[in-house]
């Protein structure tokens, strides 16, 4: 819990300037190639853990494929995977979110 108060209180300053400069890429899109706006994004999650005290430690991406793409299947419950793997993982890539059901 202390992690997400960290993320949140030590960067909310820098939210706007960040959704600004994501809305301006994403507005603008044939300025801002596919490739720059996924750096782009990757560096805000990287302050984000790096301000929460989270450290992202990497194992075996050498075995992500070069070619024809690959899916990903994180081994927690938790919203936070997310951004550990786009931290660690240098390829664009898209998310897929499952919508919570009512109990």
């Amino acid at each position: 819990m202390n992690r997400i108060f960290y993320m949140v209180v030590r960067n909310f300053l820098r939210v706007p300037l960040w959704f600004y400069n994501i809305r301006k890429m994403g507005i603008k899109e044939e300025y801002y190639p596919h490739k720059e706006r996924y750096e782009y994004i990757r560096n805000v999650v990287k302050k984000v853990n790096k301000s929460g005290r989270v450290e992202v430690i990497v194992h075996g991406i050498e075995n992500i494929p070069t070619e024809n793409g690959f899916i990903l299947f994180p081994n927690h419950q938790g919203l936070f995977d997310m951004l550990a793997i786009m931290e660690a993982c240098p390829k664009p890539l898209s998310v897929v979110v499952k919508k919570r059901q009512p109990i």
